[in-house]
């Protein structure tokens, strides 16, 4: 596949997590945006975002404690951005002319300095490599000033010497370093100038480039007060025979550790902390450690502190725009405090201070300039004291006393747990070992995966080869990653990836969201979070459908799946299987490798048949019996009946049994095969959730699409919920709303659209409009996934105005009926290893003890049976049908508890079945926004052909380009009650989600059209 010609939208839920809120970290958030990811979080360790970009106030004025300047005009990302704004102070006084005009100094000095200063810029621009070994910028500074006094022996040497001394204290500010001895000379050229003015002021302080990014970064992207404190990136490190498939990449996360107790899942992880931060924690930060190369470039390339102190005074008592340089004479010759405790070896840490400078926009305050090792140790020094040395300092300068300064702030760096530092520079070790920024930003790639799946990206100045140290260097790496990751993505399929069976691919110039598209305007809602809902809104998700809700009544995705943890097993309460491999649901979970294997023996319905008197039915008798059923079932399956006549299944069934027992007269076991036969009756109400088979018409087994018996059970290796996982992990966070019940859907078919933008309408621009307890949403369409239990009871006063009688009548002739599961745990299996299941067969036997029970518990002749859960399992699965799956619901667990093993003690003739350690059953009739199970076909849904296209068929209201007129969509309704050929199944559902969702795709696909052919005429 060519890079960038397509790629599947699928790429956009992959989840992306930043760590570090600096310039980098937004613009690689700001940048995946644009490129369509939609799963993006940011976390970082501050409550302020910016990293090292600090602007803070001081009244109406703004300070830098951190980054000062946009450094170049010409081919500088932040130059244009901030141009583009109007946010270039073009007024602003070129500080670098104040600097070389050293007002303090007397003309000699300054001439002498003049020349000296650019003698030495002049050897260092234009240094060529030569072929002796590595040599630092002090002993290369040493040799040419050294060189400069015997070439210019007419100029004073102490001159030269303490100008000397001065550049070095420049040069450590320059290039954010400590000590000049570990700066390579041979890699200063690798910096590289952006043309133009060097030093450009912003109006309004950096912030005001911060704030273009919070502007277009989604809050919800950004958590501040979140310190990570282990990356775990263990699932991708482990290394295998052969390439896996990319398919993989989906079920291996990064766990991201946060000092708050949080954790957080990624598939790719994008670090960009300061090199300080990672020199000093990355050996304990991730799990596996990183590569070699990229340790060894986190301690070769160099990071050092440049500090500022500000110090504000009632009035000045310099001249604007005064810079006063500190030489080696300025400094105190008197040490005042004790609290810097390596004094001794160290120099104090004025040695370290390089200038005080004018302040732009706040003409009382100068700013003291502190680079190298003095400025980390500055942060250990009081605020009176540094007061104190700065004035001495100042004193000596000007020969004259000074009045205090009113407040002091200044920046701490070194000390700040986050940066551990200012900004980067290459070393004599960066050279000797080739260890350059390109090897720290080469990501940590996946051992696994033969295509290098980018698990550990990095981002930051430091990762930049030409412009480290700056904040359009690193605003350009956040760019470079977020477009690796892009690339990552389009230089392969991945629909192969995830989702083979999709065919949609998109170019790439569609990648990038149209704020003012259709589809990113018009509001979409969902009602319920069920698998139809997931599957519309991941439908609608990967097709650039930017602005979807979906509401969900209950505190948890599912609807009718809920699965729990019960010791080592997966319990299913709802939803149990996908029923054969010829389905969307199928594909979608076996791409996403959700299913582990196909479950060919299933134990439902299998095992042995007990009576109520404790007999054990012979197998040849039940294997009679089921051979009549299901001869009658293939019949109806294939048609074989009058379909002039919309007879019940029970009716059918019926009279298919007793025409088989007219053939027997006398035979003995005759009572015996109508106990069975009911048996087959009641396992029937469970398969189809009514109360009674006389309310399921035959024509609804004849639709019903089929499946291979051996493969009609197919479970999920981690239960029904991963695929609600799946499902969920395309569509963005903030979509989701739990907790939130509709309780009124209001619909305006007369509304009409009209071609313009959609952006900030009022509330009586929207056709939808939902109403729940505390507040209205609006909306443009809403698609509607409750289930049909919930809809045949609330249809009246759900709709208003209500819905058009056609679809009332089609949602009151759907059947949907209750079962119930009861799971009975055990602290051991009372049964044999071969046994697959317990079935109960009532006889009437009169008045023992099974009827005594039953006349207590009428509930219980809604028993099926108890399956035996796996072969290794300790568990039973009870199945309960009929009305008396309702009834049940009523009792607590514990009665339930007693009453089944008394059951099942009377069954199996066994007094000794010992009561489960633990009870748990379903009870979704009691459940208000579901009211049952699933639904079924009934002979009044039959008397009307047109059921089911009225239930699917949208309401419309209307939709007006300048040329033509469409019927939109403002109310669809969703869920396997809609489905034509797979209702009351998980897949049918799915189906279903798909279908409504292809329904908006589609008229609006076709709106989108108009609006831009009318555009180009």
């Amino acid at each position: 596949m060519a890079k960038n010609s397509v790629c599947s939208q699928e790429y956009t839920m992959r989840r992306v997590v930043i760590i570090g809120a600096g310039i980098a970290g937004l613009s690689c958030a700001n940048r995946l945006r644009q490129l369509g990811f939609k799963n993006v979080l940011i976390l970082e360790a501050q409550d302020r975002i910016g990293g090292r970009i600090y602007s803070t106030e001081n009244g109406s004025n703004i300070l830098e404690l951190g980054a000062q300047w946009i450094h170049g005009q010409e081919k500088n990302s932040i130059y244009h951005i901030a141009k583009s704004k109007d946010l270039v102070n073009t007024d602003a006084f070129n500080c670098m002319d104040a600097v070389k005009g050293m007002s303090n100094l007397c003309k000699e000095e300054r001439d002498t300095l003049k020349q000296l200063f650019s003698f030495l810029e002049d050897k260092l621009d234009n240094f060529s490599d030569t072929p002796c070994s590595s040599i630092s910028i002090s002993k290369y500074l040493d040799d040419q000033v050294n060189y400069f006094k015997s070439t210019f022996d007419q100029l004073s040497p102490d001159i030269i010497t303490k100008g000397h001394k001065w550049f070095c204290k420049f040069m450590y500010e320059l290039n954010g370093c400590n000590d000049l001895s570990t700066l390579s000379l041979k890699l200063l050229s690798n910096y590289e100038e952006c043309g133009g003015d060097p030093h450009v002021e912003l109006k309004n302080g950096y912030s005001s480039v911060l704030d273009i990014f919070l502007s277009l970064i989604p809050d919800e992207w950004i958590l501040k007060n979140t310190h990570v404190t282990k990356i775990d990136w263990s699932d991708f490190n482990q290394s295998v025979g052969e390439c896996e498939t990319s398919s993989a990449k989906n079920y291996k996360s990064i766990k991201i550790y946060c000092d708050n107790g949080n954790t957080y899942l990624a598939d790719h992880t994008v670090i960009t902390l300061p090199l300080g931060f990672l020199k000093k924690h990355s050996q304990v930060l991730f799990n596996p450690s990183l590569s070699d190369s990229k340790s060894k470039a986190i301690q070769c390339i160099g990071f050092g502190t440049v500090n500022k102190i500000f110090l504000q005074f009632n009035k000045p008592f310099w001249k604007e725009p005064n810079m006063f340089l500190v030489f080696e004479n300025h400094l105190n010759t008197n040490i005042k405090g004790d609290s810097i405790q390596s004094e001794a070896s160290l120099k104090h840490w004025t040695q370290s201070i390089n200038r005080f400078a004018y302040t732009p926009n706040n003409p009382n305050m100068l700013c003291v300039w502190v680079a190298g090792k003095g400025a980390a140790l500055m942060e250990c020094v009081s605020d009176n004291e540094i007061i104190d040395d700065c004035m001495q300092i100042l004193e000596n300068i000007l020969g004259k006393k000074l009045p205090s300064p009113t407040k002091i702030l200044r920046s701490s760096w070194y000390s700040n747990p986050y940066s551990c530092g200012s900004y980067s520079h290459l070393t004599v070790a960066c050279e000797e070992q080739v260890l350059l920024p390109s090897t720290l930003a080469e990501p940590e790639y996946a051992s696994s995966f033969c295509n290098q799946h980018p698990v550990l990206m990095f981002a930051g100045e430091a990762t930049h080869d030409s412009y480290y140290s700056t904040v359009h260097g690193a605003y350009d790496t956040g760019i470079r990653e977020a477009e690796r990751l892009f690339s990552h993505y389009s230089e392969f399929s991945i629909s192969s990836m995830a989702d083979p069976w999709e065919s949609m691919v998109f170019k790439f110039n569609n990648l990038s969201t149209d704020e003012n598209s259709l589809k990113s305007s018009l509001h979409i809602v969902i009602v319920g979070a069920g698998i139809a809902g997931l599957a519309c809104a991941f439908q609608l998700t990967k097709n650039n459908f930017n602005n979807i809700s979906i509401f969900e009544a209950q505190d948890k995705i599912g609807g009718r799946v809920s699965t729990v943890d019960c010791d080592d097993h997966v319990l299913e309460l709802g939803a149990q299987w996908i029923h054969g491999q010829n389905n969307a649901l199928y594909d979608f979970s076996n791409a996403h490798k959700l299913l582990p294997y196909l479950q060919k023996v299933v134990n439902e319905g299998k095992g042995l048949f007990c009576t109520s008197d404790g007999e054990v039915v012979d197998d040849e008798v039940v294997e009679h019996v089921a051979k009549v059923v299901n001869a009658a079932k293939q019949k109806i399956d294939k048609g074989n009946y009058d379909k002039k006549c919309i007879k019940s299944v029970k009716d059918f069934l019926t009279e298919e049994f007793n025409n088989h027992a007219n053939g027997c007269c006398g035979k003995s076991n005759l009572c015996l095969e109508r106990s069975i036969f009911d048996w087959f009756l009641r396992f029937e109400v469970v398969d189809n959730a009514c109360d009674d088979l006389s309310d399921i018409a035959v024509q609804s087994f004849t639709e019903w699409d089929d499946c291979p018996d051996e493969l009609y059970h197919i479970t999920y290796e981690k239960g029904f919920e991963s695929v609600l996982n799946a499902l969920l992990s395309y569509v963005p966070k903030s979509s989701l709303c739990l907790n939130m019940p509709i309780k009124s859907i209001k619909w305006n078919e007369h509304f009409i659209f009209e071609n313009k933008n959609y952006e900030n309408r009022t509330n009586d621009n929207f056709p939808i409009i939902l109403e729940c307890e505390n507040q209205s949403i609006y909306a443009d369409s809403v698609i509607v996934t409750a289930s049909a239990g919930f809809l045949k009871e609330n249809v009246d006063s759900f709709f208003l105005p209500p819905l058009p009688h056609n679809k009332v009548e089609a949602i009151n002739k759907i059947g949907f009926g209750t079962i119930n599961k009861i799971y009975l745990v055990y602290e051991n299996p009372f049964w044999n290893p071969k046994d697959r299941g317990f079935h109960l067969v009532w006889k009437n036997n009169g008045k023992g003890k099974c009827e005594q029970l039953c006349a207590k518990n009428p509930w219980i002749t809604g028993i099926t049976g108890f399956d035996i859960l796996d072969k290794d399992s300790n568990i039973l699965l009870g199945w309960v049908g009929g009305k008396e799956a309702k009834l049940m619901e009523s009792l607590k667990e514990e009665n339930i508890s007693d009453i089944c093993t008394e059951l099942l003690r009377i069954f199996l003739d066994n007094p000794n079945i010992p009561k489960p350690i633990r009870t748990l059953r379903s009870n979704w009739y009691s459940n208000p926004y579901i009211r049952g199970s699933y639904s079924n076909r009934t002979p009044s849904y039959y008397e009307d052909e047109n059921t089911l296209q009225n239930l699917q068929a949208p309401l419309f209201c209307k939709f007006a380009t300048k040329s033509k007129k469409f019927q939109w969509p403002i109310l669809l309704l969703s869920g396997e009650a809609t489905d034509e050929c797979s209702f009351s199944s998980a897949h049918g559902a799915y189906n279903s989600g798909i279908r409504v969702a292809e329904n908006v795709m589609k008229i609006c696909s076709e709106i989108e059209t108009a609006i831009k052919e009318e555009k180009k005429n």
